[in-house]
């Protein structure tokens, strides 16, 4: 899989999981968790970390279901 190929999947996965993992905006303070929202999801973020962490497993024999939540943190 090319890098262009690689990031655009897994950078949707990883988004998908940090919308999951994040308070509703709608959820009391909802102040707090639009800001934080907002500091997670705006412009365009590259997810380098993530995406280096995910790379990091699938060499080493890991797998997505396992690295997901601690790639997302």
């Amino acid at each position: 899989m090319h890098l262009k190929e690689f990031t655009k999947k897994y950078k949707t996965i990883i988004n998908a999981k940090l919308d999951e993992i994040l308070p509703s905006k709608k959820c009391f303070p909802k102040e707090i968790h639009s800001a934080m929202h907002y500091a997670v999801f705006s412009g365009n973020p590259k997810r380098v970390r993530p995406l280096l962490s995910i790379a990091s497993a699938f060499v080493s024999g890991g797998n997505l279901k396992d690295i997901l939540g601690p790639a997302s943190a």
